[in-house]
């Protein structure tokens, strides 16, 4: 019988080249993949703030509708949350954000500033009137 030769060539393996191509190939899919992920979370934290300053303006809008004084329009307040009162104006701060309210007679402003001092909301209300 005749001894079989091994030949390198017919030998199958991964070389080096080809593994490194693959880890290069998941490595950008890996980036690509938690670049999206940051977006939606970024998104996802923007929406609930607008969604929180919104529930905290529509309260405060209940509370003023139907408030005779400034003095019933702030006890309604801290029925529905933890407002301060600061000159005249009422405050009401979440995690990365800062909702003021100011009452003058008919009227209620609010704004809203995320943790850089942006505007990221604003309205007036007008009794009988509406919002602006």
């Amino acid at each position: 019988m005749k001894a079989r030769k091994t030949n390198q060539s017919t030998r199958r393996g991964i070389s080096i080249v080809e593994v490194t191509i693959a880890l290069v190939i998941i490595s950008i899919l890996s980036i690509a993949a938690l670049s999206m992920i940051k977006i939606s979370v970024n998104v996802e934290k923007k929406a609930m703030i607008t969604m929180e300053v919104s529930n905290a303006a529509e309260n405060a809008v209940e509370c003023f509708r139907y408030a005779e004084t400034t003095e019933e329009f702030f006890e309604c307040l801290q029925m529905t949350g933890a407002y301060k009162e600061e000159d005249g104006a009422f405050t009401f701060s979440g995690e990365t954000y800062t909702v003021t309210f100011h009452p003058e007679g008919n009227q209620l402003t609010c704004t809203a500033v995320n943790e850089d001092g942006e505007e990221i909301y604003a309205f007036t209300f007008r009794k009988g009137g509406g919002a602006e």
